[in-house]
């Protein structure tokens, strides 16, 4: 049966699908370098932002059958963008399914492709 909403819908139910995976849990941020100059006096006079932009991603899935394990500085692409792996942890526990936890980041200004 299909899912019904009343009332408010909310903006965006569950997660991207991922070929090879199941997706628990997906985390974005995106972050800024920040200078603050300060004066003679200590005071703070300037804050710059906008630079050394930086994306990253948490990803919690569970591998499906035949999965390879990702390796550590290899690239992998979700929800159409590229990111490079920088730890992944596996998760194995009795009575239970493996899980991984995948940490990328990207970056605007660096082409990911080999």
């Amino acid at each position: 049966m299909a899912a019904t909403t009343r009332g408010t819908a909310p903006l965006k139910f569950g997660v991207t699908v991922f070929t090879g995976y199941i997706v628990e849990s997906s985390t974005r941020n995106a972050t800024t370098e920040n200078l603050v100059i300060d004066d003679e006096a200590g005071d703070q006079t300037t804050s710059i932002t906008g630079f050394g932009l930086k994306n990253e991603i948490t990803l919690e899935v569970i591998p499906k059958s035949g999965t390879s394990i990702p390796t550590v500085g290899s690239v992998l692409t979700y929800d159409s963008v590229e990111y490079e792996i920088l730890t992944l942890d596996r998760k194995q526990v009795r009575k239970d399914v493996e899980k991984w936890s995948i940490k990328a980041q990207s970056f605007p200004t660096i082409d990911l492709s080999p």
